[in-house]
């Protein structure tokens, strides 16, 4: 079964928005006919559809009641093609974003990342001017929840001996720090179900 990645909310948008997003899918679809060889329904339909539809909101503008009832039930049964028109476009896309959007139609963002990713580059680490703080910062990820620092200035005791900062935002500062010393600094990203991904070492000097 295919991915649906065109999006449906075509009810909600008044007649004229209505027409003008199906004339520009008619314009896509046309424009990138090699992808889309055998549109269903065909553009010729949704090219009436979108005629019927115009002529309706064009007599509606009298405020008759009569006319008003055909102009809303044009715009349902454009509704309805363009539904159906999705579902060819969904097919034929088969989860292939960039198929999707040649057609004209929204395409639903692409699902956020649910893991960690492993970090590549240290902490971006700097002195302040104070001479006895260190600002450091880690580029977050999408499904990142938070951040562990880690801090020491005895870089070769192990890692559960280093001073702990839990649950932190990607920058931070570290205080009252001892002037001219060596520190060395790591992040540790958290992830959901308890994942966590700890990047290479920085080193600066207090």
């Amino acid at each position: 079964m295919s991915k649906n990645l065109t999006t449906n909310g075509f009810a909600r948008l008044e007649p004229v928005m209505l027409s003008a997003k199906a004339s520009h899918i008619v314009e896509q679809m046309t424009l990138n006919g090699s992808v889309f060889k055998t549109p269903n329904p065909t553009l010729a339909e949704l090219t009436a559809g979108i005629d019927e539809l115009d002529a309706a909101i064009a007599a509606a503008e009298t405020g008759d009641y009569i006319k008003i009832a055909i102009r809303d039930d044009k715009k349902s049964a454009m509704v309805d093609l363009l539904q159906l028109e999705g579902t060819y476009v969904n097919n034929r896309a088969n989860g292939d974003r960039t198929i999707a959007l040649l057609s004209g139609f929204d395409v639903r963002k692409e699902d956020e990342p649910r893991n960690l990713q492993p970090i590549t580059t240290a902490p971006t680490v700097k002195r302040l001017a104070d001479a006895t703080s260190v600002q450091a910062s880690v580029k977050s990820q999408t499904a990142s929840k938070g951040v562990n620092w880690f801090f020491t200035s005895e870089a070769t005791k192990p890692l559960s001996d280093w001073t702990k900062l839990e649950n932190r935002r990607s920058k931070i500062v570290f205080d009252n720090l001892v002037p001219g010393r060596e520190y060395t600094i790591v992040a540790e990203l958290l992830g959901p179900r308890e994942q966590s991904q700890l990047s290479p070492r920085a080193t600066v000097i207090a």
